[in-house]
């Protein structure tokens, strides 16, 4: 068994400081927005990959691959009586973090704003930077690298005279077979409008416009939604290929609303042909707020919004996974909610036993550490002739919670197996001798545990050790060709051939 923290899917959108990125794309010092809304560093990244993931999906929440294991920030509602739920009664259990697998369609996930803060731009601009991002392309300069020529947006012929009458900046329009043109020139005045990205599957919303007041947000939300909105007596919804796009209207449509968004996301369509271009097409994501506020699945309380779980699917794939750790709250929003990274058995996590990070109780934490105990007793009592459990230095603790509990059988470190580095690693045996070095070296260092912020340190800190793993195939390898009715003694004839 190798056991590891739980982690998400490559392309599940991690909300930093410069936008949407995928987990997979996040580096040591990125500022993430965590669970109590406010901006703090990521200090290590990790990977891993799993043969068995959980299918999360809540309304507030892009479908998510993730592990089992990994925390949600979320409400549990209590079922209807006679027929009608109030308020208070949704809302009587505080926000906790529950394992994704343990999830239920009466949990609410939660999503929390970033901080406020005022953008120095009027209104106008506001407006026409949101109707850019719907339906807005750039052109490069033919003349100059790096600058651009000229900036399009595409006006339905039904809502030119809206687009008229919101700009003032000096536009040309010219008809097309599809829609009205309206091209906009001068390099230095189209630029700031390059920061939304270029192409619809690629466009985003940078931090400072998720982090407007309500009043800006309303603004730069119309203009957007007067392109790729579409507003009726019950909804008002918006649509993109985009994944990263629609996360950040969401942001927006509860700071100007004060509703909670839902999304949605449509299988992609065979390719179709506009204006004689066949153009593939991508699954469309939609993401809506209700105008009536009767009887809501879905709310709001303060900067969180809550959306009700809509199905935790387990499936068996093989998946490369990440994960976070952040500084101080160990919380980050992934896909539109907050998760929680945490570890449970080994003496790096034992002060979580006494002071709890932010947003757990004690409580939950000794229940972790019960069932990671629960998880190493399983293993270590198993039916299995022989067995070799690996695990850090354990806390007493744990060890008070592993039945039939055993100290472990040996400690090896990788200069003991050609690698010029201290890292002590212990190992729990049952039927299996002790590994014998077979390359000291000299120059140990203890450059994994003193290892600095940086891009690798993940990767350095969670490897295990070639040398190790070669002297485990060679040394006990040849075991499993004995009958394992007959375990091998040490110092016996299976001994000397694994020796």
């Amino acid at each position: 068994m190798v056991a590891h923290p739980p982690c998400f899917a490559a392309g599940t959108l991690v909300l930093t400081k410069d936008g949407h990125k995928p987990i997979s794309e996040v580096i040591v010092g990125d500022l993430v927005l965590t669970h109590k809304g406010r901006w703090r560093r990521v200090t290590e990244v990790m990977h891993k990959t799993t043969d068995r993931v959980t299918i999360v999906k809540s309304s507030n929440c892009l479908e998510t691959i993730t592990t089992s294991e990994h925390p949600y920030y979320a409400r549990y509602r209590e079922p209807y009586r006679n027929g009608f739920r109030t308020l208070a009664e949704r809302d009587n259990s505080p926000p906790d973090f529950v394992e994704a697998g343990k999830l239920t369609l009466r949990h609410f996930t939660g999503s929390v704003l970033p901080p406020v803060r005022q953008a120095e731009l009027s209104d106008d601009d506001l407006w026409l930077m949101g109707r850019y991002v719907a339906d807005g392309h750039m052109r490069e300069s033919r003349w100059t690298p790096g600058k651009y020529e000229e900036m399009v947006i595409s006006v339905g012929r039904a809502k030119l005279e809206t687009f008229k009458s919101k700009v003032s900046r000096k536009v040309t329009f010219h008809d097309s077979e599809t829609a009205i043109k309206a091209t906009f020139y001068g390099h230095d005045a189209i630029a700031p409008f390059a920061q939304f990205g270029r192409g619809a599957a690629n466009k985003a919303f940078p931090e400072w416009v998720l982090a407007l007041p309500a009043e800006q947000a309303a603004v730069f939300l119309d203009g957007y939604l007067s392109g790729d909105g579409y507003i009726c007596e019950k909804n008002i919804t918006a649509t993109s290929v985009s994944a990263k796009l629609v996360l950040g209207v969401a942001v927006l449509m509860q700071r100007a609303f004060g509703k909670c968004p839902a999304f949605r996301t449509a299988a992609p369509r065979d390719n179709v042909q506009i204006e004689g271009r066949c153009v593939q097409t991508q699954p469309l994501h939609t993401v809506e707020v209700p105008r009536s506020c009767e009887r809501l699945r879905n709310y709001v309380d303060g900067d969180y919004a809550w959306g009700h779980v809509r199905y935790v699917t387990e499936k068996l794939e093989r998946t490369v996974v990440y994960n976070l750790s952040v500084e101080e709250d160990e919380t980050y929003t992934a896909n539109g909610v907050v998760v929680h990274n945490c570890t449970a058995l080994c003496n790096s996590g034992v002060r979580w036993l006494h002071e709890p990070p932010p947003g757990k109780t004690l409580k939950q934490m000794w229940d972790r550490l019960d069932e990671g105990a629960s998880l190493f007793s399983d293993f270590w009592n198993a039916p299995i002739d022989r067995i070799c459990v690996e695990n850090p230095v354990m806390h007493k603790h744990a060890k008070e919670r592993i039945r039939n509990y055993q100290e472990f059988a040996q400690s090896v470190q990788p200069w003991q197996f050609g690698h010029p580095e201290t890292k002590r690693t212990c190992f729990w045996l049952k039927n299996l001798p002790p590994l014998v070095p077979t390359d000291i070296v000299e120059g140990r260092e203890n450059r994994v545990h003193r290892m600095p912020p940086g891009p690798d340190r993940w990767k350095e800190r969670s490897r295990f050790f070639s040398g190790i793993s070669a002297a485990m195939a060679a040394q006990w390898g040849e075991l499993g060709r004995f009958s394992p009715d007959a375990p091998p003694a040490l110092g016996g004839p299976q001994m000397e051939l694994a020796l």
